[in-house]
């Protein structure tokens, strides 16, 4: 899937307009989330990768999106829990260790204990 961007500047007369296309892989890199990230987003809020890398994108710049993201994790891994899905529960975690570490700077070992209903991180 691709997005189109135009140029938004003045051209010479004569010159042809430009579009450029944007790559899904693009908008992952513009997000600053991991694809994981971008497929747990996707996941959650039954979006296209594309849509949720602009959204996550959007909610990593605040303390209070990174907590959205957070929550959207741990329902996705207690729901990988409920189905018996353990392989795809410990990629999210795993993935979700990782989003703790870069807005922590402190290792998420313990994420089972980040799980719970009360719990939070201390996300900067």
């Amino acid at each position: 899937m691709q997005l189109g961007v135009r140029y938004l500047r003045k051209r010479p007369p004569g010159e042809k307009e430009v579009t450029v296309m944007l790559t899904l892989e693009d908008c992952m890199c513009l997000s600053e989330l991991t694809e994981d990230e971008i497929s747990a987003i996707a996941e959650h809020e039954h979006l296209p990768q594309i849509v949720a890398a602009e959204m996550g994108g959007d909610l990593a710049h605040t303390i209070e999106g990174r907590m959205r993201i957070w929550t959207m994790f741990r329902d996705d891994i207690r729901n990988a829990r409920a189905c018996g899905d353990h392989a795809r529960s410990a990629r999210l975690k795993q993935a979700l260790r990782a989003f703790i570490l870069r807005y922590t700077g402190e290792p998420a070992d313990a994420v089972d204990g980040l799980l719970g209903a009360t719990a939070r991180p201390r996300l900067m």
